[in-house]
């Protein structure tokens, strides 16, 4: 059990981090900044950046659902931790203007509206990995 946690730990942080890196990268802080202040739609008016932060979180679901053995449904739940953990801790430590009030508009920020969580469930789904609750059976 200890185990699976782990694995789904480790898959979920390596979806999590590789996209809000990619996000940060392309949209810029201006961009990040405005996606806060004004709402996470703005991150849409870039059509660059929902397709590189999906393409990533599909792939990456994939190659870690794969490689880690974690079903996903799992992912999806460590991914959905990961973005409440970015909004509520990470956003206002990194950005020190934020407060926990601004964790809703962080998280729809970093997770690009559910577009990231979606392609990450999609992309484990498509690899395939059942969870070890059905494998017993």
């Amino acid at each position: 059990m200890r185990l699976d946690f782990a694995r789904a730990a480790v898959a979920s942080a390596v979806v999590c981090l590789v996209t809000w890196l990619a996000l940060a990268i392309i949209a810029g802080n201006v961009g990040l900044q405005r996606s806060i202040s004004m709402g996470a739609i703005t991150l849409f008016e870039r059509p660059v950046v929902v397709v590189v932060v999906a393409s990533l979180a599909l792939v990456l679901g994939y190659v870690s659902s794969k490689r880690l053995d974690v079903s996903a449904a799992r992912l999806l739940v460590g991914v959905l931790v990961g973005n409440g953990v970015a909004g509520l801790v990470i956003g206002p430590l990194v950005i020190g203007e934020l407060e926990a009030s601004h964790a809703p508009m962080v998280i729809a920020a970093v997770s690009l509206q559910g577009v990231q969580p979606a392609a990450a469930f999609a992309g484990a789904w498509a690899a395939g990995v059942r969870s070890p609750d059905v494998r017993e059976r």
